[in-house]
């Protein structure tokens, strides 16, 4: 059997001392300082492509009724804050002459403001005053309007391009 010195007890002390020291002054908290930031997004998508859309002959002396269609959607998300959006729309061809056709986009919020306007190859605003925003499954209404001037046409169709920009 070994005995300690008093030397050696010291030695073991002075290290129970020092572990218990340790993990008193460690304690039962710890803090981290976290550095976060949060981009600017704004996402617009669409539901699909619309059904065709076909302008009948008009009765004599009147012009041709105009095609309503409204079976798609769009979602918008923006965290643009007073950073305020807007909605443009613009048609990747002119139509033939005496077609219109006019899009009107249901506001995303009570804040937002749409007007029904009329598409051409040069960007047009349908929504403004889009702030903080989340909408999902908002309607979507084309009108097709073809006036006696219009050329029968089979068939045809063009790319209507959303974009989300700055309200300036």
């Amino acid at each position: 059997m070994k005995i300690l010195t008093a030397d050696a007890i010291r030695l073991l002390g002075l290290v129970m001392g020092l572990s218990c020291s340790l993990s008193v002054g460690a304690g039962n908290t710890a803090t981290q300082r976290i550095t976060y930031s949060v981009q600017e997004a704004t996402r617009i998508s669409v539901s699909g492509d619309p059904a065709p859309m076909v302008v009948v002959a008009a009765t004599p002396g009147a012009e041709p009724i105009p095609v309503t269609e409204a079976s798609t959607r769009y979602s918008i998300a923006s965290n643009a804050g007073e950073n305020s959006k807007k909605i443009t729309a613009s048609i990747d061809r002119d139509l033939p002459a005496g077609v219109l056709l006019e899009v009107e986009l249901a506001p995303p919020d009570a804040n937002a403001t749409s007007t029904k306007r009329a598409l051409s190859r040069q960007a047009t605003d349908l929504v403004t005053n889009i702030d903080n925003v989340a909408a999902t499954d908002k309607a979507i209404t084309y009108t097709l309007r073809a006036g006696a001037t219009a050329q029968g046409l089979s068939g045809d169709s063009l790319l209507v391009t959303y974009t989300v920009t700055n309200q300036i």
